[in-house]
């Protein structure tokens, strides 16, 4: 995460507790599961980001709503009793969480 701060760029690692950094500020996303770790995953939290940028979001901010945003709503569906995740089963609850 060191690298973040030398080159003015924005690192995210998914995973259990995922970390969010950028110039010397860490993130700690305690959302989402391994339900996640699947094809295509990373591509729906990808556009997450890139449509809170696209609303002027800093990217430090966007990266950390997205994640806190896609691991909710795989938490969600894993409430409901869902076991595997397909990335597209992510949209609804996407959609919920940010009206």
């Amino acid at each position: 995460m060191g690298r973040s701060t030398t080159i003015n760029a924005i690192s995210l690692l998914k995973g259990p507790g995922s970390l969010v950094s950028a110039k010397g500020c860490l993130n700690i996303n305690q959302t989402g599961s391994a339900a996640l770790a699947s094809a295509g995953m990373g591509d729906v939290l990808s556009g997450i980001i890139a449509g809170l940028m696209a609303q002027q979001m800093t990217g430090f901010t966007a990266t950390k709503l997205a994640a806190a945003i896609h691991g909710a709503a795989a938490d969600n569906l894993l409430d409901e009793g869902a076991r595997g995740l397909l990335a597209s089963d992510l949209f609804p609850q996407i959609r919920r969480l940010i009206g």
